[in-house]
Order: structure tokens, then C-alpha cells, then sequence
């Protein structure tokens, strides 16, 4: 085979592996979201985020990494074009952009300028996605001490 068509294989192959990363991300939110598959592990003494990070390791992002470009690129149409690289960096940009934006607003109006700035339905919706992500970083590493502090309690039983 030529070296062309060597490429051509490998950039078909890319374009189904960006589009099975997300199917996969699809896969595991629904998991996610299911109450009993958080029941289930923690009471086994498993870390629902740790196993789901395991599951998406081969991708060097995390799990909440993957949903937050699934949710900046919802459509597997994107994914099949785009580049994963490039589409990670645009999602850690777009987060940080909020958070920045958050900070400035928090710190730097008062309440008659609060007033005078309304805020679109985009600015209000990115506002409060940014909330929610802080706030599942906040609950996935609760989660995982959560989960150390339960394994070293059983141990600490056992040994008693």
C-alpha cells in the first residue's frame, strides 16, 4: 500500500474514533444518571466518578471533561469533523471565559449597575452552567472522599 492511502486509512480511522468517544460519552451520562448505578457503587465502597474515569482513561480526559465537550458540541455530526484536540481546548476556553466573566461580575457590579445590565438568556445560561460545573467538581471530589473515608472506616472495623 502507498503511503497515501495509509493516510487515508488513518484519517478515516480518526474521524470513527472521535465519533465513538462520543457515543461513548452519550453511553456513560445516561449510566450517570441512573440513582441505583450511584447507589450500587458506593455501597460496594466504589467511587462512581473514579469508575467512570476509568472508563474514558484511553481518551486522556475525564469523564466531566467529556461531557462539558459533548455539551459545548452536542451534535456527533461535529465530532465526526472535528478535531478533538482543537474541541477540548475550545471547551477549557469557554469554561475559563465564564468563570472569568463570573468573577467580574460578582466583583465589580452593584446593584443600580446590576439593573442597568441585563443579562442576555446566553450570558445567563453560560452563568449558570458554569455554577453547575463548579458544583459537580465540587460533588465528584466530595464523592471520592467520601468514598476514602467509607474504605478506611470498613478497614479501620477490620482491624478492630
Amino acid at each position: 500500500m502507498s503511503w497515501k492511502t495509509l493516510l487515508q486509512r488513518h484519517d478515516k480511522m480518526v474521524v470513527k474514533g472521535n465519533a465513538l468517544i462520543y457515543d461513548r460519552i452519550v453511553i456513560l451520562r445516561q449510566v450517570n444518571d441512573d440513582p441505583q448505578f450511584k447507589r450500587d457503587n458506593l455501597a460496594e465502597g466504589i467511587s462512581p466518578a473514579d469508575l467512570l474515569n476509568a472508563k474514558v482513561s484511553d481518551t486522556c480526559a475525564s469523564f466531566i471533561e467529556l461531557v462539558h465537550m459533548v455539551k459545548l458540541f452536542p451534535d456527533r455530526e461535529q465530532w465526526l469533523k472535528g478535531n478533538l484536540a482543537d474541541m477540548q481546548r475550545l471547551m477549557i476556553d469557554t469554561i475559563r471565559r465564564t468563570q472569568v466573566e463570573n468573577k467580574a461580575r460578582a466583583e465589580g457590579e452593584g446593584g443600580a449597575n446590576n439593573a442597568d445590565r441585563k443579562l442576555s438568556w446566553k450570558q445567563k445560561y453560560l452563568e449558570m452552567e458554569s455554577r453547575y460545573n463548579v458544583l459537580e467538581g465540587r460533588y465528584q471530589q466530595l464523592e471520592k472522599d467520601y468514598q476514602q473515608m467509607h474504605h478506611s472506616l470498613n478497614t479501620l472495623r477490620q482491624a478492630n
